[in-house]
């Protein structure tokens, strides 16, 4: 799993899925919230008082007491704050997921950039072999010439500066290779085997072989289709909403509230009670 090869990805996705907690969470506030609360009480003793005029007594309370309280609470003007800040996370939600799809397109450039590079350089030192062996073919004919008279010493200096030219074409160009191979499986995360043998991204130089797109529909995909640019929108669209929360923000608070409560086991309070 790409996770795996690329333990920092994993960094941007976690930041993506914390942005969507955010935004699930802000979303939430813009619900009525609910209390409900339950008190039971056990007295030593009942509570009673002399009634009428035998004096019988009036329990007023029982040894057993229960109050349970039931409240709910909707703002008003507070969801125009709370509208805009779930816009704002929502907005953050959508830029930290383009800024994850950056990453991974990062990535996947890097490995094509290496690739590419690896077996440029793997090209460019086959060429640079055969330049060297018919360097050596051209040499060895002008040191007979040479020796029969018919070139100079210059002419042999100069084959042999060219031969030297392409063995020092070869030995650049497998540097480039062994660096770019190197670079390829540090960006993969595996360590560079000898063994592993790379195959040649037939479909990425088919791709590239390809004919260029427009310029205005290039930029067109550049702005719509790149998610650094999402990434920046999303950002700018977030800042947005929240200077908007903020404006609101100092608005008044205005709720609606309603409650209910029920009690039961003594006259001090209404069994049933509502506002």
């Amino acid at each position: 799993p790409r996770s795996t090869l690329f333990p920092y990805t994993t960094l941007f996705r976690s930041d993506s899925l914390a942005a969507r907690s955010d935004e699930q969470s802000v979303r939430g506030r813009l619900l009525p919230s609910f209390q409900v609360n339950d008190h039971y009480q056990v007295w030593n003793t009942s509570l009673s008082a002399p009634f009428g005029a035998n004096g019988a007594p009036l329990v007023l309370q029982n040894t057993q007491t229960n109050t349970l309280a039931i409240a709910a609470d909707q703002q008003i003007v507070g969801l125009l704050r709370t509208s805009e800040d779930y816009r704002s996370s929502r907005a953050r939600a959508s830029a930290a997921r383009a800024h994850s799809r950056t990453e991974d397109a990062d990535v996947t450039q890097a490995v094509q950039t290496f690739f590419l590079r690896f077996f440029e350089a793997r090209t460019m030192q086959d060429i640079a072999r055969a330049s060297e062996t018919q360097l050596q073919d051209q040499l060895a004919v002008a040191k007979s010439r040479l020796s029969a008279g018919v070139l100079t010493t210059a002419d042999v200096l100069r084959a042999e500066v060219a031969l030297a030219n392409a063995r020092q074409q070869e030995i650049f160009a497998r540097s480039e290779g062994t660096v770019a191979r190197a670079q390829l499986f540090g960006v993969i995360g595996v360590p560079n085997d000898p063994s592993i043998e790379l195959v040649e991204p037939r479909e990425v130089l088919q791709h590239a072989e390809s004919a260029l797109p427009m310029l205005s529909e290039a930029e067109r995909t550049a702005i719509h289709a790149r998610p650094e640019m999402l990434e920046q929108e999303q950002l700018t669209k977030a800042a947005d909403y929240h200077r908007r929360a903020l404006q609101f923000a100092l608005l008044p608070d205005v709720d609606f509230e309603a409650s209910y409560v029920r009690t039961d086991g003594t006259l001090f309070a209404l069994p049933n009670a509502e506002f």
